[in-house]
């Protein structure tokens, strides 16, 4: 006959075992979001895991003004909202109308309020050589594509986040 007793300590077994399963894989959390790279033909590229709020940015070089730009943007549902562009000089492209704010290191930053975008078309070459910062990760993708057009856009997906093991999706 199972006591009251008998029972609670078999259920705290098994929690302690769940618990300890997940603490040794490195399972913690789950990312609510997957962003996606796709190439111009279709494939899949790159697929990592992120969540609601995550920054993600994309850093390149200027094909005129050969200065960094930093473009911000933050996970809102399935959709980029852009919060941000650091850049160092105004030049074609860049927003010479908008309120834009010089930071501690001189360099400029425009904060768009309404921008949301459900994909990012970028076309990287060898002299933008865009990044793509996800988190903690960083992603060539003029190398990745081959110098193809790239979608980046983000889809709802559950996937379990680890910690202290790399997904083998980054350099």
């Amino acid at each position: 006959m199972v006591t009251r007793q008998s029972a609670v300590v078999g259920v705290g077994v098994f929690l302690f075992f769940i618990i300890a399963i997940g603490v040794s894989t490195g399972v913690v959390s789950y990312a609510t979001h997957t962003v996606v790279v796709e190439s111009s033909s279709g494939k899949t590229l790159i697929e990592q895991p992120a969540t609601d709020g995550e920054t993600v940015e994309l850093a390149y070089t200027h094909s005129v003004e050969r200065t960094l730009v930093t473009e911000r943007y933050e996970i809102e549902n399935q959709a980029f909202r852009q919060s941000a562009m650091i850049f160092s000089s105004f030049g074609a492209g860049f927003p010479s109308e908008a309120a834009v704010d010089r930071t501690d290191d001189g360099q400029f930053i425009y904060e768009p309020q309404a921008v949301v975008l459900d994909s990012l078309y970028i076309s990287s070459g060898p002299i933008a050589n865009h990044e793509l910062r996800i988190g903690v990760q960083t992603y060539e993708l003029y190398d990745i594509s081959d110098g193809d057009a790239v979608r980046v856009y983000v889809v709802e997906r559950s996937t379990p986040i680890t910690v202290g093991r790399n997904n083998g999706n980054s350099r």
